[in-house]
């Protein structure tokens, strides 16, 4: 369905949803419909009679659909793209009843099979050259499929678009103890590393129900990983804590959340 988003008389300025399954995209004009379709590498979009206008857009909206299917997986894990070299766009599916990734029901086999979800989730915006930056069991949901959903990328890096601004409180993160040790001492060093250590973090959570570096503050966080880099003390992995923990699982989560993202 095609839905404007005001009643205005004029229907080239109006703002137009398109929802294709589970997925919105949103363009508020003509000139922002042909940045998106050229993102998309579809440039002769606009000058299909088809497409012209909103209105025609959406009399013709199943030859839309039809020509985004071809990219139906991807953007139900989440869509990436420019429309120009300072803006991004993001185009992901929306679902009701979203709640935050569960980390603790079902067998062992199911919480490793929703962080392997999650972990192809990471995969899509890294090749896009996204780094979310802000991972967490807050920034990652579930739909009641149990399917995983990203979201909150107000801290996400892109490449060849600007630093989101701050104010004066800093980085507004989700949950302390899942964001890498770099990225607390400055969101300039962030690389696809953070979210793997991100990751690791909330394995470390589902196997023994807490996490590495317990924080709470933000100055207990560095002490912490202060104390790990310095060799004074190791981190034991899940199984210390969780001896029915396999030792290679327990072993990947302490590797992925190690301080050190060599």
């Amino acid at each position: 369905t095609f839905a404007p988003d005001s009643d205005a008389g004029n229907s080239r300025s109006l703002n137009w949803k398109r929802v294709l399954s589970d997925t919105i995209i949103a363009t508020g004009n003509d000139s922002l419909f042909a940045k998106l379709a050229t993102a998309l590498g579809h440039p002769e979009w606009p000058k299909d009679q088809r497409f012209k206008t909103n209105t025609d857009r959406t009399e013709n909206r199943a030859a839309v659909g039809q020509r985004l299917r071809f990219a139906e997986s991807a953007l139900r894990a989440l869509g990436l793209g420019r429309l120009d070299p300072e803006h991004l766009f993001v185009v992901r599916a929306t679902r009701e009843g979203l709640r935050p990734f569960d980390l603790s029901s079902g067998s062992l086999e199911e919480r490793a099979a929703r962080l392997a979800q999650l972990a192809s989730r990471l995969e899509a915006i890294h090749q896009a050259g996204v780094v979310h930056r802000d991972l967490c069991m807050l920034t990652a949901q579930l739909d009641s499929q149990n399917q995983v959903w990203l979201s909150d990328f107000g801290l996400a890096l892109a490449e060849g678009v600007g630093e989101p601004p701050l104010d004066a409180r800093g980085p507004g993160f989700r949950f302390l103890p899942c964001v890498a040790p770099e990225v607390l001492e400055s969101l300039d060093h962030a690389d696809p590393r953070a979210d793997v250590f991100s990751l690791g973090v909330l394995l470390h959570v589902a196997l023994c129900g807490q996490p590495p570096y317990p924080g709470p503050t933000l100055v207990d966080l560095v002490r912490q990983h202060d104390v790990v880099r310095r060799k004074v003390a190791a981190l034991p992995g899940p199984v210390a804590l969780e001896p029915a923990v396999p030792d290679d699982l327990s072993d990947l989560a302490r590797r992925a959340a190690a301080v050190d993202p060599s």
